[in-house]
């Protein structure tokens, strides 16, 4: 794993207003079911967590804080 992301999620190939999680690897990105809410909520995907943006930054800011710190010191448990 080389880190994380955060990208648009896209609906119909058009972006509906989410957020989403990815997790980066050497070999390209994985999308996870971890999601910000949409402004329409019929817009939204069905599955997977959804939460308050507030939320899904701080659960990023954890993943990329425990991700540098294992980086930097061989590993990391994150509580």
């Amino acid at each position: 794993m080389t880190g994380f992301d955060v990208r648009p999620t896209r609906w119909f190939g058009r972006p509906n207003g989410q957020m989403e999680a990815w997790v980066l690897a050497r070999d390209g990105a994985v999308e996870t079911p971890v999601r910000t809410r949409g402004p329409v909520r019929q817009l939204q995907k069905r599955n997977g967590a959804v939460l308050a943006a507030a939320d899904f930054n701080l659960i990023m800011a954890q993943l990329r804080r425990a991700h540098a710190a294992a980086q930097a010191g061989g590993g990391v448990v994150v509580r």
